[in-house]
């Protein structure tokens, strides 16, 4: 028998293996289905279900081909170096591996199911804290909590089961070493090529991911597709990614702001009460006018990047219907990110955090009372968060909901309700995402404050079919400082044309309709797009800066200047203001209307690159120190000798920085004692 003759016959083997790998892990499903659902109540749900079992199969191939990696790699080894030793060698240690590992995912899907029945949730990065925690009790409470006889007898049953199977398998389909393939170098690759699809689990763009499980607007049937061994690799995962909150709280001595009683003294200006965290709330002036509660909408639009559209011209449109507003509502330009990725900004501003992911890590389930939706739930508003994407990304349907947001909606909930809604890779594309909130908006019985993150901007750059763009020419400038294909430029530009064409159409039938009356609507960018130019320290403000765009009726402006400078941090203490009088608030930053703050006590900061900037300049306020003045066109430059009011800013953004990171700090204290 060739070479490639017996590498067919060991990759048969453990085709085998892969389908009853597929009959453990559906059985486990089908169990851990029977925890969330009656048979009555799966029924109500039985074409989403059998979608999540076929998205299932997806994950369950990947884990499997991985699983088989290293059988895989040893009959590789054998196909270079032929020898029949060396097949049976392989043979044994392939049978007695494959055991081992349908025997291990087992035991794992089935921790899993229980897991499920204590947190909710699939293995996550709260199962790192029980290792952590009295593992003596630990285990008592597993004992006592948990059917631990019965599940040993299961695992008894399924060891003798895998057994039994494996050994047929390998058995049954012998090697004859007589018998040769047909075509066997060419089925060969044919097999390879399968099992490492079969690693990616998707053909598309992007190989399969945690946020591919969700599969309708049902969280417990979204539930379904993951199990248990990609819920463990995802919580590595998570673990690693995720920035410790210990570790950060000690970094700030590092900056200068050992405790948070000089962090908040030096930041607010007040002397540290006996309780230094009431400091951090304030309440809104009590408005005499007879006016109603407006509706207050907040857009974070993906890649909404302010350098990008400093290249707008009517030959380069990158504004579309939008551009009409921008000279009769607010358009600040002088505005920077929280963060630098979409997750770090939309925790930065929903909760107000320097530290990111809490969504990824075990304090998401903390309900944090820094939340932005908090002051208007108070006040009777319907709070709402929406997500063009899916309801899974990066954990937001683990931590959303605890942040005082009544309704927490994704693409499923667009697409159920816009007739023809279509979508891309990140989600429902963002014209659909707004026809929904406008549609809430209209139907609302009371007040509405809504926050929406779009998702259409974003690599690799997709858009409806219907969609007819502005004119989109590259200039000679543009084309020299490419770090990108012209081809790939265009696509880049025309999604933020796109994005802020769909806002533009928004306010179109906003202001068109009662609703402009009553409804604020503001929208920026959750980060700069970095695909297409390189940025020096001198750029840092194109670097980092995000537009800041705002429509605030005739019945509720303030007819007072607006700052110079913003962020993310300015937006919520700013729309509270102008819409929730008497009302007790989170003071994250600067309410950007607020006439009594002086030009420099005003900054704008980004949290994840530790920079802030003001009229005065630019620092950079991690542990190394640097100081920049203001050159021509927004550009900037080093210094040496920093002003008095460089100085400042240097300070005030440090202890801006370490007073909302003790604030988190506490509040996971506060949650851990309870």
């Amino acid at each position: 028998m060739n070479r490639f003759s017996l590498f067919l016959a060991n990759i048969k083997k453990l085709a085998g293996v892969y389908v009853a790998g597929l009959v453990l892990l559906f059985a486990i499903r089908l169990f851990f289905m029977t925890r969330i659902f009656s048979w009555q109540e799966a029924g109500q749900f039985k074409s989403e279900i059998i979608s999540a079992f076929v998205v299932g199969w997806r994950f369950d191939t990947m884990v499997l081909m991985y699983g088989l990696a290293i059988p895989l790699l040893l009959c590789l080894i054998a196909l270079l170096f032929h020898s029949e030793k060396y097949h049976i060698l392989i043979n044994i240690f392939n049978m007695q591996y494959s055991k081992f590992m349908l025997f291990v995912f087992t035991f794992i899907g089935i921790v899993d199911v229980y897991y499920f029945n204590y947190f909710q949730s699939h293995i996550n990065v709260l199962a790192f804290g029980l290792f952590e925690d009295d593992t003596a009790a630990v285990l008592k409470s597993v004992w006592t909590d948990y059917p631990v006889v019965k599940v040993l007898i299961a695992l008894l049953i399924a060891s003798f089961l895998i057994h039994r199977t494996v050994r047929r398998i390998f058995r049954n389909m012998h090697t004859d070493s007589s018998k040769k393939i047909p075509l066997a170098p060419l089925w060969s690759v044919i097999a390879l090529g399968a099992f490492f699809l079969g690693m990616r689990g998707s053909v598309g763009t992007f190989p399969l991911q945690i946020d591919d499980s969700t599969v309708c607007d049902n969280s417990n049937v979204n539930l379904l597709p993951i199990n248990g061994v990609f819920a463990i690799k995802e919580a590595f995962l998570m673990r690693s990614r995720q920035m410790s909150i210990d570790g950060n709280i000690a970094f700030l001595k590092n900056i200068g702001f050992g405790n948070v009683q000089s962090a908040v003294t030096t930041y607010f200006g007040k002397p540290a009460t006996a309780d230094p965290f009431e400091i951090y709330f304030d309440t809104t002036a009590t408005d005499t006018a007879t006016r109603p509660l407006p509706n207050v909408v907040f857009f974070l639009m993906e890649s909404m990047s302010n350098n990008n559209l400093y290249y707008h011209s009517p030959t380069l449109n990158l504004y579309g219907a939008l551009e009409k507003h921008l000279g009769k509502d607010i358009f600040l330009r002088n505005f920077l990110s929280s963060g630098n990725g979409t997750i770090n900004s939309l925790e930065g501003i929903m909760v107000n955090t320097p530290i990111t992911s809490l969504a990824q890590s075990e304090y998401n389930g903390i309900a944090y009372s820094s939340s932005v939706a908090l002051p208007f739930l108070n006040a009777g508003y319907e709070t709402t968060f929406i997500t063009g994407g899916k309801f899974g990304w990066r954990n937001i349907n683990e931590f959303i909901p605890h942040q005082y947001f009544q309704h927490v909606e994704s693409k499923d909930n667009v697409m159920k309700e816009i007739p023809g809604a279509t979508e891309c890779e990140w989600g429902v594309y963002d014209q659909y995402l707004f026809d929904y909130v406008f549609k809430k908006l209209k139907e609302a019985k009371r007040p509405q404050m809504i926050f929406v993150l779009t998702t259409t901007n974003h690599t690799p750059f997709h858009l409806p079919d219907n969609y007819k763009p502005y004119p989109i020419k590259l200039t000679a400038e543009i084309r020299s400082k490419l770090l990108t294909d012209e081809t790939m430029a265009v696509k880049n530009l025309t999604n933020l044309q796109y994005s802020n064409d769909c806002l533009g159409h928004f306010m179109d039938e906003i202001k068109a309709s009662p609703l402009g009356n009553n409804t604020l609507v503001a929208a920026t960018g959750d980060h700069n797009n970095l695909m297409l130019f390189d940025f020096s320290d001198k750029q840092l403000f194109f670097h980092r800066s995000v537009p800041f765009y705002c429509y605030i009726p005739d019945a509720y402006k303030p007819h007072v200047p607006l700052h110079e400078w913003g962020s993310h941090k300015d937006i919520f203490p700013t729309l509270i203001n102008l819409s929730l009088p008497g009302s007790r608030y989170f003071n994250s930053g600067d309410n950007l209307f607020d006439t009594t703050s002086t030009p420099s006590n005003i900054f704008a900061t980004d949290w994840m690159s530790m920079e802030a900037m003001n009229s005065s300049g630019a620092v950079k306020f991690g542990t190394e120190e640097k100081y920049f003045e203001w050159k021509e066109n927004h550009l900037l430059a080093p210094t040496t000798t920093p002003s008095e009011d460089l100085k400042k800013l240097m300070t005030r953004a440090r202890a801006h920085y370490a007073a909302m990171a003790y604030f988190i700090k506490n509040e996971t204290v506060k949650h851990h004692k309870n």
